[in-house]
């Protein structure tokens, strides 16, 4: 099993969501949770600074941020039992065209890039990286069982 964090939009959400994943899994004391891969349909970019600086205020490792790790969903292997996770508007018929698995599901975050001004951006990122940490909690402790 592996997990597909999907951007919808730019890669923000994804590399926040791979960033948690990471952390939170170090916590668990089971050593084979499923390896987790970003992928976009939409812009490919890096990390945005205001992201950077709302994972660094809970410490988290920001090296893995980066626009290296992200793919085109095209470009990822989707076998049966890998997870996708489409990080979005629920439903986008471009992503269920691209992605042939029955094991989609949406977690219907907004886009810190697009849904909010420059002045209260930092706090956006604030609001998408802890929407993030809940899912991602919940994910870590549904894969560990």
């Amino acid at each position: 099993m592996k997990i597909v964090f999907v951007d919808e939009g730019e890669s923000n959400r994804a590399l926040m969501a791979m960033s948690l994943y990471m952390h939170i899994s170090k916590s668990i004391k089971k050593k084979t949770l499923p390896k987790a891969f970003v992928a976009t349909i939409g812009k490919n970019k890096s990390l945005h600074m205001k992201g950077l600086k709302a994972l660094k205020e809970f410490g988290l490792c920001v090296g893995p941020c980066s626009k290296k790790l992200v793919k085109t969903l095209e470009d990822i292997k989707i076998a049966e039992k890998t997870r996708v996770i489409v990080l979005g508007q629920d439903n986008k018929p471009s992503t269920k065209k691209i992605v042939n698995s029955k094991n989609i599901e949406c977690w219907p975050i907004d886009n810190p890039m697009v849904e909010c001004k420059n002045e209260v951006k930092l706090r956006f990122f604030r609001r998408v990286r802890d929407q993030l940490w809940v899912n991602i909690e919940n994910l870590v402790s549904d894969v560990s069982k």
